[in-house]
């Protein structure tokens, strides 16, 4: 019986525990969307996930990526076939109390007609461990879910047909130009030595 009510009042001090600290720790938004139009990103995709912190102590964030579990994941979703792709900036923040830290989403697909048109969901889990108390109660999960859709083609560069670089217009004139002018410059190396020749002949 004793044991039975040691173990109780442990739970409920968990539970409260991490309730409070759920309650000094505000991460936004719970989801965000990334939609490329244009072409794939490489790099900073501008899209921020806040992080606040409203308690009397300081902590540390750090977060993790992976998949979302089938039965969790959006219907219309799949998984990202490679993590690697996608990344947050700063690794780890030490957010003080009462003040904020941004996060920064960053993207390095590759730019492969398989991954066209693609609709993937991938879950960005931010950690906020204590640091006055490693380990213990205040240790804080929260995942925020990112939709990525791909662009649904890729776009070619209209300079370039079949591997061959195309010349511009003005790349053509300034061909020409150049070939004019060394075309004039053999002229007068000609009609100088013709009449070098022609003197000496005269002489």
């Amino acid at each position: 019986m004793k044991k039975t009510l040691v173990l109780a009042v442990l739970l409920i001090l968990t539970m409260f525990f991490s309730s409070l600290s759920m309650a000094l720790i505000y991460v936004s938004p719970a989801e965000l969307s990334i939609t490329m139009k244009d072409g794939f990103i490489h790099g900073n995709t501008s899209k921020k996930i806040t992080i606040k912190n409203t308690g009397n102590d300081s902590f540390n964030a750090t977060w993790y990526i992976g998949h979302p579990d089938e039965t969790l994941r959006r219907p219309n979703k799949t998984c990202m076939p490679d993590l690697s792709w996608i990344s947050v900036e700063p690794k780890w923040q030490i957010i003080p109390a009462d003040d904020s830290a941004d996060f920064y989403i960053y993207l390095d697909i590759p730019e492969n007609k398989d991954f066209v048109n693609r609709h993937w969901e991938t879950w960005i889990t931010f950690k906020a461990g204590a640091q006055e108390h490693p380990g213990g109660f205040f240790n804080f999960e929260h995942a925020i879910r990112v939709y990525i859709d791909t662009p649904e083609k890729i776009e070619k560069n209209n300079d370039q047909k079949d591997g061959v670089s195309a010349v511009s217009a003005d790349d053509q004139i300034n061909i020409q130009i150049t070939n004019i002018e060394l075309v004039g410059v053999i002229m007068i190396i000609l009609v100088i030595i013709s009449l070098i020749i022609f003197k000496k002949k005269k002489s």
